[in-house]
This record gives structure tokens, C-alpha cells and sequence, in this order.
């Protein structure tokens, strides 16, 4: 275990000033602003994000507060809506894009959301093409209330992948 993490802060401007990817995670803090502007292409409205969030319900695990459940509450903001797509998933695959070709595991994992309160944990495993292709972990820690979003992109390798396949998030931190 590593002593230290590497903290990397994208904003406006910068979106692949990444250190090197090794075996250590990248913590990586983002204006929730700049997110959320992100996350806007598509689900402008309500109706849309809505529409969005049943397209995607189907590749997701979904809990809120701790009880699995397949159905989203129509009591959710729109924009708490947002982050519960795989369209969330769109500027970390951006980042590592930067390193290689990202592209879905073999075995199908799904993404798991954790709703709790007016925070949102999602966990995605994918697997990065550099010579040769090895896994990834990406988890998305957001909170309502905060003016940031933690992406956290960590190295995985294949027997840990093996023991994680429904994307649980019993280890977020």
C-alpha cells in the first residue's frame, strides 16, 4: 500500500493533466458546476433525464439508502437524476481515453448507484487497452451540498475484477 495518493484537480481548462497511470489510484476533484454542464447534453429537462435514467435502469444496481430497488423515486431532483446514467461515466472514460482504448468488460458488470441522502456513490468497472489491457475501477462520490465530485480511477487487477462482477460498492473509500 502506498503511503500517498497522487490528488489531480481538472477544471475548466484542463481535462487530461493526468499524471502517469501505475498501480496507485488518481483522486481526481472536479467543480460540480463543470459536471454538471457535462451531464446536461441530453437531459436538459426533467422529462429528459427521466427518460434517460429508465433507458439505463436495465445496466444498473441501483440502492437507496442501502435497499435495493429497480424503480427510481419520481421525488428525485433532475439533477441528482443525471449523475444516476451512464452518462456520468463520460468524462473519467474521457481521461483515461487519454491513455488508451476504454471499452466494457468481457463479463458484463454493471454499475452500481448508491443513493444516500444528497449523496450519490457510482462504481463502474471497465478495462484500459495499454499494451496489452488490464481493468479499472471508476468510482463517482457526489454530494448535493458540495460544490465538487470525487472521480476515483484505480488499477485493478483481473482477480479482483473476478470477486467484484456485480459492482457492488462494499469498499467505496
Amino acid at each position: 500500500m502506498n503511503d500517498y495518493e497522487f490528488i489531480d484537480v481538472i477544471d475548466h481548462t484542463n481535462v487530461t493533466n493526468i499524471r502517469e497511470l501505475g498501480y496507485m489510484n488518481h483522486v481526481i476533484y472536479v467543480s460540480r458546476t463543470f459536471y454538471d454542464e457535462e451531464l446536461l447534453g441530453g437531459m436538459e429537462t426533467r422529462k429528459k433525464a427521466r427518460h434517460q435514467v429508465d433507458l439505463d435502469s436495465h445496466r444498473c444496481n441501483l440502492y437507496i439508502n442501502g435497499t435495493r430497488t429497480v424503480h427510481f423515486p419520481d421525488t428525485t431532483s433532475t439533477v441528482m437524476m443525471r449523475y444516476c446514467t451512464q452518462a456520468v461515466m463520460a468524462l473519467p472514460v474521457k481521461i483515461l481515453s487519454t491513455f488508451g482504448l476504454v471499452a466494457e468488460l468481457q463479463k458484463g458488470h454493471r454499475m452500481a448507484i448508491h443513493i444516500n441522502g444528497s449523496r450519490i456513490f457510482v462504481k463502474k468497472n471497465l478495462r484500459l487497452f495499454l499494451n496489452g489491457w488490464f481493468p479499472i475501477c471508476i468510482k463517482i462520490i457526489v454530494d448535493m451540498k458540495e460544490s465538487y465530485v470525487i472521480i476515483i480511477l484505480r488499477r485493478r487487477n483481473q482477480k479482483n475484477i473476478d470477486n467484484d462482477q456485480y459492482g457492488e460498492i462494499h469498499s467505496i473509500w
